[in-house]
């Protein structure tokens, strides 16, 4: 009955919001609008050469406006906004001297635009403050766009009473309240947020100069016999004459996006590459992910003992956690503590190993990849494409016992005992993944998840079973298009400079 309840009441409220209409509060904010001119006075300049030398201004400068919009705090206690301001002056110091007497121009206009949104708080926040006071703590809910806003907003305005929602709790919520406010343009909230709100109206606030007020739709929205309308009222408040008159479709998202760099042109891997997507991780780290096996993730959200559990590949999102190991990948880490539990037998274990692998990867040398799989096709091997990814030392066999024996024979190599080390590997492996998974939830139990959710990763040490190092790590972005890596450097978690201004 309570989730029925539920239904009937979410229907309600998205008829109240659609029914109604929804309103933005456009702001005027000289501050953060002048900032914001100076950002476009750089773009404009460089346009036709590239960043550059400008990279890291560029930046840290779309870093300190995106917390201006999405956590207009008080000043005294805005330390994400302190922080972006002296990270942005630090990397105008390094160029000044570079840059010659027209970059020195636009670098003074910058400084000077980023010292003035610490001289007094955002009007945003003064609005948003006034109109809950206005409707009543425990009738709203503040919607924002992030772990980290929701960490700030609650230390700022949660002791009031009033609740804190990222976008996903908001639509997730089973609470209904009279008023949500959504910190930020609409574009940057999930099309839910007005489609199934858990509030009888909402309200977004966004800066006066930022152009695009547009409310986000479904994608499915344009294929519906009578899609959502919904009606929006805008009201400007404040100071609004700094509007960037010059802002217009072509400049840069508000929100920090990484730099994929130019696509190399297609080509088919070869047998020692993968087609993988780079993944940019809270922390400054990236990985790349190619298709097949799932991978280990973290819910935070989930109860202790259900934390930890394995996501398609396909299905990782920004805002997932992902659980990486340092230094290696999972699957060469379990590979390698499976041989370890062997004891004595493990030496003879990987020689059996290496023996039809390297017959298998001779025959390919010889006769070419794709001949070794027609010629195991005609044989009735089922997966015989993957022939090529079995020669991989974390590939312990083929799935299928049928497949591994005529490989074997194929290959003149001892088919029952190399079948029977293969298998016993195979279990062993999976006793260890048992193994990890449980060390983890317990890992992921006496862990502050309060951090993970506000800085985006943490490191679990594991110090059972040889596992040490295993760093949660939220999705930042993950890359549009795949692109041709060598095989051993999927799943790798590496350090990367280049994501530093994206958290």
């Amino acid at each position: 009955m309570k989730e029925i309840s539920a239904v009937i009441s979410r229907y309600q409220t998205t008829s109240d919001v659609i029914g109604g209409a929804v309103e933005i509060f456009a702001v005027g904010d000289p501050a953060s609008a002048r900032l914001n001119i100076a950002v476009q006075g750089v773009h404009q300049a460089i346009r036709d050469d590239g960043a550059g030398l400008w990279d890291d201004v560029l930046g840290a400068s779309r870093l300190l406006r995106w917390r201006l919009v999405t956590q207009p705090l008080p000043v005294e206690i805005n330390l994400a906004l302190r922080d972006g301001v002296e990270s942005l002056l630090a990397e105008v110091r390094k160029i000044r001297n570079a840059v010659g007497r027209d970059g020195g121009r636009l670098l003074d206009a910058i400084e000077i635009a980023a010292v003035s949104t610490l001289e007094e708080d955002p009007a945003a926040g003064e609005i948003l403050q006034t109109s809950v006071d206005e409707v009543g703590a425990n009738d709203c809910v503040i919607v924002v766009a992030g772990a980290a806003a929701a960490a700030a907003f609650s230390r700022w305005i949660g002791p009031s009473g009033v609740a804190i929602e990222t976008a996903s709790g908001f639509t997730s919520s089973i609470a209904t309240r009279e008023q949500a406010y959504v910190v930020g343009p609409p574009r940057y909230f999930v099309p839910s947020v007005v489609t199934s709100p858990s509030s009888r109206a909402v309200c977004y606030i966004t800066p006066a100069w930022f152009k695009d007020r547009s409310i986000p739709v479904s994608a499915v929205s344009a294929h519906a016999e009578n899609p959502i309308q919904v009606r929006v009222r805008t009201f400007e408040i404040g100071n609004v004459l700094l509007r960037s008159e010059a802002l217009n479709a072509e400049f840069d998202e508000l929100e920090p996006q990484p730099n994929w760099g130019d696509p190399e042109p297609g080509r088919v891997p070869a047998m020692s590459e993968v087609l993988a997507r780079r993944v940019v991780l809270s922390g400054s780290f990236e990985v790349f992910l190619d298709d097949g096996d799932r991978i280990r993730s973290l819910s935070p959200q989930q109860p202790v003992g259900e934390r930890v559990a394995y996501t398609d590949v396909n299905a990782v999102r920004p805002g997932s956690y992902l659980l990486l190991r340092e230094g290696k990948t999972e699957r060469q880490a379990m590979y390698d503590e499976a041989i370890s539990l062997l004891g004595a037998d493990g030496a003879a274990a990987e020689e059996s190993q290496r023996n039809w692998k390297a017959a298998l990867q001779s025959r390919m040398d010889r006769i070419g990849v794709a001949e070794a799989s027609a010629e195991l096709s005609k044989l009735g091997v089922t997966r015989s494409s993957r022939c090529g990814v079995w020669v991989e030392q974390t590939v312990v066999r083929p799935q299928s016992d049928h497949d591994f024996a005529v490989l074997l024979d194929w290959l003149g190599s001892p088919v029952e005992s190399t079948i029977a080390i293969a298998s016993t590997i195979r279990k062993l492996r999976s006793q260890v993944s048992v193994n990890v998974r449980l060390n983890l939830e317990k890992a992921a139990a006496d862990a502050d998840l309060g951090e993970l959710e506000s800085n985006g990763h943490l490191s679990l040490v594991n110090r059972q079973l040889g596992f040490r190092g295993i760093i949660a790590t939220r999705v930042l972005h993950v890359s549009p298009r795949r692109e041709v890596i060598p095989r051993s450097d999927a799943r790798v978690l590496r350090t990367s400079g280049g994501v530093k201004w994206l958290e």
